[in-house]
């Protein structure tokens, strides 16, 4: 990992009497790009806009009655933990991560989507 390189760790619960809620909430996750480490923990690299982009996820889990804790993750010591596919996917998923958030403010600087 690149020196200085920070994480952004949210765990959140949302209530189990609908699916519709969890889902939602996964789908917005995963189009951000969230690598998910547990079934209701997942990590995204701490980048201009990603914070942003979660606090209004948070918030709609609070909507939701939900609950959500946001972690910043700094200073992480490098080791083989993930083993090397884990740390290929942790890769790929921080580049498409990035793709993902350029791809959503370019649409909302009213581009097409397509750059």
């Amino acid at each position: 990992m690149a020196s200085g390189e920070r994480f952004l760790l949210l765990v959140y619960r949302v209530p189990s009497t609908t699916s519709r809620a969890r889902v939602t909430v996964w789908r917005e996750l995963k189009r951000m790009g969230a690598l998910y480490v547990q079934q209701v923990v997942c990590v995204l690299p701490d980048r201009p806009g990603v914070r942003e982009r979660l606090d209004k996820i948070r918030a709609r889990i609070g909507e939701l009655e939900g609950e959500s804790m946001r972690f910043v993750l700094g200073d992480i010591e490098e080791r083989d933990w993930m083993g090397a596919p884990g740390r290929d996917e942790a890769t790929a998923k921080v580049a498409e991560c990035e793709q993902l958030l350029e791809q959503d403010v370019y649409e909302r600087e009213g581009g097409s989507g397509q750059g």
